[in-house]
Parts: structure tokens; C-alpha cells; sequence
């Protein structure tokens, strides 16, 4: 018994030594890339990569991972009482269809043009999606954001003319990413909280600020919508409709330091869904990006149905 005391004596001694010994530089604890573990997630949105993790936490990964294909971020700016959005709304489906997997998108209704009808049963106007046409400056409807790239000859990021968005939207893919993206979820029907994982593993270190907005979209949605012809379609079906963000309209900071190659970066949230929502038709859909200075350039995006 003495001596189980003693030793343990001594290993409290010793341990105590280590806590007030200076630190020479942060070893962080290294993940295995070469073997991913995807149980239960889907490979058809590039999630080959993901690394199961359940919580908030930073790492460095034993090798820095190959970059991803590009998947551009497209936010088109919209309107229940705008008679050109049907075009902008066909115009994206288009884009989306010749790009498989490569194209997260929500649409965004905002400004007078998303003021609802006497026989519409819900508004898709939100205050984090009035914040996100003014932090790109919309001036007309439709109109999209590319990326959020202010690209030459555009008066601004959010684009009118619909007849350009494919060209931009090409150019775009062809970026290389400095960081692959990977969202993730698990639902619980009966109390209907929803639990998103993001997760961020950087490829090329990033020395601008990278912040990382997280939104719910939802579809097959039947609501009035303004027409061409400027008749009133009652059973319209709206599509990617932003019913929220999980983060800051502006994104949620990613620290410094993992900004740094081979680092591994992943956020936890979760909310309650309401009760009007189908979440079947329910989509997350995440992307990092700058907001310091002029850029306001999406770096990837990812994009998953909450229920497969």
C-alpha cells in the first residue's frame, strides 16, 4: 500500500512538473486521411474525404488532401412580384442540370419584389436574406451572384442578365480551390432538431480571413409568383427558396492558424425545424468565402439533402 502511494505520489508530482512547463509549439492531434471514415454519408456530392467527426474541433491532418473539384456558389435574387424571375429560376435549373454536383444554390427573395400576395400562405422574405442582397449590392431582380466575383465589365457581383450567368458560371469552375468542404447532418423525426456538421480541409494555406455561412433551403414549394405574361401563377412551384441561416449573415470567422494546409476545421449546429416545413424537400447548403475588403470571393461550397 505504501508503495501504491508512493508511486502515485510521484506521478502526481511528475504531472504537475509537465503543466507548468513552458510549451514550445502546439503538437495537435493528427488524423488519419488516407482512410476516411463516410459511413452512412453520400458520395455523390464529393464527400469521399469527409472525416467523421461529432464536434467542434480543429486538427492537422497527417497529409494535406488533394483539392476538390470547383462547386460554385449560386445565389439568385428573386421575388414572388417580379414577372422576369421565372426566367432567372429556369435559367439556374439549367445551369444546375448541365453541371451535376458542381452547383449549390438558394434563392434568395428580397427587396419589394418579395412582398407576398393576398393568396400566398407564407412569405419567403428573410432578414438574413435582405443582409445578403445588400452585402452584394442587388439593384435589379433577377439577378445572381456568382461566386460572389465581381467580374469584369459587371457594374457589380449580383449579375442581371441572365443570358451571362453560364459563362460565369464556367469560368468559375475551372478555379481551383485552396480548401474542400464537406456538409453533413443527422435528423431526428420525431423532435425534428436537425444537427449539421461542416467541415473544412484546407489544400493551399489562405492568408485572407475565410468566414463560413451555412443555410437551409427548401423545395417544391407551391406559392403565388408573378409570370412573364404578368398573370398571377397561384400553383407555382419555387425551388431552393433560403428559409434560413445557421451562421451570421456575414459567415462565421475560421481563426488564422486553420487556414493552413493540411489543417482540418469542423462546426456543429442544430436547430429545430418548424413544423411547415417538409424536410424532404430541405437542402444544406454551405460555403467559405472572404467578406474582408473589396473580395467577397467564394472559395468552395457543398451542398446535401437533409434526408438522401
Amino acid at each position: 500500500m505504501k508503495y501504491l502511494q508512493s508511486t502515485a505520489a510521484i506521478f502526481i508530482a511528475l504531472c504537475f512538473i509537465f503543466l507548468l512547463s513552458p510549451a514550445c509549439e502546439e503538437v495537435p492531434p493528427y488524423i488519419d486521411f488516407s482512410e476516411p471514415d463516410t459511413t452512412s454519408v453520400d458520395t455523390s456530392n464529393g464527400n469521399a474525404g469527409f472525416l467523421l467527426i461529432y464536434k467542434d474541433s480543429t486538427a492537422m491532418l497527417s497529409n494535406v488532401p488533394a483539392a476538390q473539384e470547383k462547386v460554385v456558389m449560386l445565389e439568385d435574387f428573386s421575388g414572388v412580384r417580379c414577372n422576369n424571375c421565372p426566367d432567372g429560376h429556369a435559367k439556374s435549373e439549367e445551369i444546375i442540370a448541365a453541371n451535376p454536383h458542381r452547383i449549390s444554390t438558394m434563392v434568395i427573395h428580397s427587396g419589394f419584389f418579395a412582398v407576398p400576395y393576398t393568396e400566398s400562405e407564407q412569405s419567403f422574405s428573410t432578414t438574413e436574406g435582405e443582409n445578403i442582397a445588400t452585402l452584394v449590392n442587388v439593384l435589379g431582380w433577377p439577378s445572381a451572384a456568382i461566386d460572389r466575383i465581381l467580374f469584369d465589365g459587371e457594374n457589380g457581383i449580383a449579375i442581371p442578365n441572365i443570358n451571362v450567368w453560364s459563362a460565369k458560371v464556367n469560368q468559375q469552375l475551372a478555379v481551383p480551390t485552396p480548401v474542400n468542404m464537406y456538409v453533413y447532418s443527422e435528423y431526428d423525426e420525431a423532435s425534428r432538431l436537425l444537427d449539421v456538421y461542416v467541415q473544412l480541409q484546407y489544400n493551399t494555406t489562405e492568408t485572407t480571413p475565410n468566414q463560413v455561412t451555412v443555410a437551409l433551403t427548401e423545395s417544391h414549394i407551391i406559392d403565388p409568383q408573378l409570370m412573364p405574361d404578368n398573370s398571377v401563377n397561384i400553383t407555382y412551384e419555387h425551388n431552393h427558396i433560403m428559409r434560413t441561416l445557421l451562421t451570421p449573415p456575414l459567415g462565421l470567422a475560421v481563426d488564422a492558424p486553420d487556414q493552413a494546409a493540411g489543417r482540418l476545421w469542423v462546426k456543429h449546429f442544430s436547430m429545430t425545424l418548424p413544423s411547415d416545413w417538409v424536410v424532404e424537400n430541405c437542402e444544406i447548403v454551405g460555403f467559405v468565402h472572404h467578406t474582408s475588403g473589396d473580395s467577397k470571393q467564394v472559395l468552395q461550397s457543398s451542398h446535401a439533402y437533409i434526408i438522401e
